[in-house]
């Protein structure tokens, strides 16, 4: 005989199903109107997928009074919830909300069939010029529809983005993370809704200016570490994604998982994670538990992403799966993972931490590229060690002279002025040393960002990932 399922149980299954259920309702509404752009909407084919949607919104709405589907950050949320498995259906309703200025729609108990006929005729319809949220709502009213709304779209405002400076955003989030600290110690729940404006303002600055931020890691306040070190993994994980092509929707879920990718520490003793000693091996082995800590905190919690749960129970396996927690055969850490995982030894590296002195910039970077390969994935340490200004072997780079180039030889006193042979934009298989200087004393040539190129790093790594637990 079944166990019975616990009420919890029942809540996923049911949300589950509500999930599937808002899929296959952007299918049918979205098949209905590439059906109508080949017939009139009273089409008989437009009417049957119409009806299916109808139907299948009915199934919700006999749960709830009513439900919201929208897009944010290039993905379908139901309420607040992402849909992480974005089909074709759901990247074409998103251009239809897109294409009008809205935001979603909101759907009411009492819905009629013909309500839902008349939105998808206003949504897909090019022949209704409609923009915005009162413009569509307007036309929606003409045509007898009532239970269906829309919203508009969230425009940042530029100008409110450019009056906090990325300083200021710096220590908002470094004071977010000591409330996170004082909600564990006081046993409240974390205030993970306080982390959305941050993390889209860190996205909205790193987006125009992956470097923009990147100095501020440099700043350390050792006795802060706890604190600050969730931070500057942010602003290294962001900035990376940003240099490397992630586009401004994209950002903002990278930025959190990276923000909240030790959460799970402050579910531990605070004399273990506010400690900066050497810790013991019953703490250490209490330490070792975090991801799955923090992955299940998250999983919880109200507000956090599902890439973040990943990347917060992820970080510490390592590419070569030698790390922890455990997992099954096969299992392979998310790229986003091993970013955070190289970001998150290069300021553990950087910092005084369970009694021995911090390393240089220099030195932390030369362990984290002897790493890669094994404890760390080569492909983002090559990528990583050129945004830190630490151009290895085989990097392509982009001089400020607009030449493509691809370094050499790195140069041990100054790991950010290789010598360099030219590929593309100038005198070709030209070497050229980036340490040379003019009669002036200005460098002649400078990188001015690192390129995508073939995978490689440095062999060699040690059993365990630099930074500790």
């Amino acid at each position: 005989m079944e166990a019975p399922r616990s009420k919890r149980e029942e809540m996923t299954a049911d949300l589950l199903s509500i999930l599937d259920n808002i899929e296959l309702i952007v299918k049918q509404m979205v098949t209905a109107g590439s059906q109508a752009f080949l017939y009139s909407g009273e089409h008989p084919a437009v009417r049957e997928y119409v009806e299916r949607a109808y139907t299948t919104m009915r199934e919700i709405l006999v749960r709830k009074e009513s439900f919201a589907i929208s897009a944010r950050e290039g993905m379908l949320v139901y309420e607040n919830i992402p849909l992480y498995r974005l089909s074709m259906s759901a990247r074409k309703f998103i251009d239809y909300l897109e294409a009008k200025k809205i935001h979603g729609m909101i759907v009411a108990r009492g819905l009629a069939f013909e309500e839902l006929l008349r939105f998808v005729e206003v949504l897909v319809s090019p022949a209704v010029r409609v923009q915005g949220r009162e413009e569509f709502n307007k036309e929606l009213a003409g045509r007898g529809v009532r239970a269906i709304t829309v919203m508009e779209i969230k425009k940042e405002d530029e100008k409110e983005w450019a009056a906090r400076e990325p300083k200021v955003v710096y220590e908002e989030v470094v004071r977010l993370m000591r409330a996170f600290a004082h909600a564990a110690i006081r046993k409240k729940k974390f205030p993970f809704g306080e982390s959305d404006v941050l993390v889209s303002e860190i996205a909205e600055i790193v987006s125009k200016d992956p470097r923009a931020m990147l100095d501020l890691v440099s700043i350390r306040d050792f006795d802060e570490h706890a604190f600050t070190h969730a931070a500057n993994v942010c602003v290294l994980v962001t900035a990376f994604a940003a240099l490397y092509g992630a586009d401004r929707p994209r950002l903002a879920p990278v930025c959190q998982a990276a923000l909240l990718h030790d959460i799970g520490k402050l579910s531990l003793p605070p004399e273990i994670f506010l400690g900066g000693g050497e810790p013991t091996p019953g703490q250490a082995e209490i330490l070792r538990r975090h991801p799955v800590e923090g992955a299940r905190a998250l999983e919880e919690a109200e507000g956090a992403r599902p890439l973040a749960v990943v990347v917060a129970f992820e970080h510490h396996i390592q590419y070569d799966r030698k790390g922890y927690p455990a997992t099954k055969a096969g299992h392979r850490p998310l790229p986003i993972s091993l970013l955070v995982q190289t970001a998150d030894a290069y300021d553990n590296l950087t910092a005084p931490l369970r009694g021995r002195p911090p390393l240089t910039r220099v030195g932390a970077l030369e362990e984290i590229a002897a790493g890669a390969g094994t404890v760390f994935d080569a492909a983002i340490v090559k990528g990583f060690l050129g945004m830190m200004g630490y151009y290895v072997p085989g990097t392509l780079v982009e001089l400020d002279t607009g030449e493509v180039a691809v370094v050499e030889e790195m140069r041990g006193d100054n790991p950010s002025r290789p010598t360099v042979k030219i590929l593309r934009g100038g005198e070709r298989g030209a070497r050229i040393d980036l340490a040379e200087k003019g009669p002036g004393g200005e460098y002649r040539k400078t990188v001015r960002r690192p390129l995508g190129g073939e995978d490689q790093g440095k062999k060699g790594a040690p059993a365990q990932a630099p930074g500790g637990p």
